[in-house]
């Protein structure tokens, strides 16, 4: 409610607010099923979808994306440390603000609060950084986060038959995000929903919103 009601008024600051985030990706993803049922039988047999983890295959991506479109999906290592997000931060991220806000004196920048995110080195790299500020983000809040819309377009689309190997899953993840990155009008259209986002945690009081 608090990080609400204090953005509440905002439309062109999310125009220069970067939005970022990590994803992992499994070979046991299931794409959108829709499934009618009749009242009552929720839990028979026919109705429930089981998992098979066994020999499952997860890899791990970052990526971040601003009103004016993304850049290209970092894959990262499974459990990210401090340093391996600073480096991407100061190689990857860095470079695409200055490319895509030219002569803009600061942009807003959006991360969840992750263990590896509040480690005390990152947020002292944070402060260093004058063109950046980075805002007090809520913590469990992925309605608030616009980047996760684009991992679960991800999942819905998932290929079940897709064969269970490292560099299939890799392939497979990074076309249907450059397919993303190609659909310029979508990253606009998710920044200013942000508003929206905000009356409705309002709305709920604080609550799960149906962004």
């Amino acid at each position: 409610m608090a990080f609400a009601l204090e953005h509440l008024g905002w439309e062109e600051e999310w125009m220069c607010t970067i939005f970022s985030d990590e994803k992992v990706f499994s070979t046991d993803e299931n794409g959108k099923i829709t499934l009618w049922r009749t009242r009552g039988m929720r839990y028979a047999q026919e109705n429930i979808r089981f998992r098979t983890r066994c020999g499952r295959i997860t890899l791990a991506f970052w990526g971040c994306m601003t009103s004016r479109g993304s850049r290209p999906l970092v894959r990262t290592t499974p459990h990210m440390n401090s340093e391996e997000y600073i480096h991407i931060l100061s190689n990857v991220m860095m470079p695409y603000v200055s490319e895509t806000f030219p002569g803009i004196t600061y942009v807003n920048f959006v991360q969840d609060n992750s263990g590896v995110h509040r480690a005390r080195i990152v947020q002292d790299w944070l402060a260093r950084q004058p063109n950046l500020r980075t805002l007090n983000y809520p913590a469990k809040s992925p309605d608030l986060n616009v980047i996760e819309n684009l991992w679960a377009k991800i999942v819905r689309e998932w290929d079940p038959q897709i064969r269970r190997t490292r560099e299939a899953l890799a392939q497979y993840v990074i076309d249907k995000w450059e397919g993303l990155r190609a659909r310029h009008a979508l990253f606009e259209n998710l920044i200013t929903s942000m508003p929206q986002r905000l009356n409705s945690v309002i709305e709920k009081n604080g609550g799960v919103t149906r962004f």
